[in-house]
């Protein structure tokens, strides 16, 4: 069974009520077993998450996924970087965040007991997406973030 967005997840309207900017969040999927390791969790999430971001962003829209290292690295996309992660699918390597100016990009990332950090800047509509655990925290992610966002938009 798929869960939808509900008004228990309001702390997204700020972000969506900017135009041009829209931000989605998927609840814990009932009946997917995701207690196994990351790799065979993220295989058995990937055809329902796929579902999710094309319903979300439509068949064409470009899905950026960070590889979630539990670092404090954040990279501009679209990149010409990319690994293929357990489940099939590309991963920006050694990334927990990732940035971008370019409109129709999809910036994902998967938390279970990490923090997601959603960033959006009115002005320029730069968009941001954070894996943010005690690690990126620790070494400043969100600083890391807003620097290079400024840096570059």
């Amino acid at each position: 069974m798929t869960h939808t967005v509900t008004e228990a997840f309001s702390f997204l309207d700020s972000i969506n009520e900017l135009p041009g900017i829209r931000a989605h969040w998927v609840e814990r999927i009932d009946g997917i077993d995701v207690d196994c390791n990351r790799d065979g969790a993220m295989r058995n999430l990937r055809e329902n998450h796929q579902a999710q971001v094309e319903s979300f962003a439509g068949t064409a829209a470009r899905w950026w996924r960070a590889e979630q290292v539990h670092g404090q690295q954040v990279a501009e996309v679209p990149t010409p970087s990319e690994i293929t992660a357990p489940d099939g699918l590309p991963v920006v390597p050694a990334v927990d965040g990732m940035i971008t100016a370019v409109a129709g990009q999809v910036l994902s990332i998967y938390v279970a007991d990490c923090g997601a950090i959603w960033l959006a800047d009115k002005r320029t509509r730069a968009i941001g997406l954070l894996h943010s655990g005690k690690k990126g925290t620790e070494y400043n992610i969100l600083n890391e973030a807003v620097e290079l966002m400024t840096q570059r938009f």
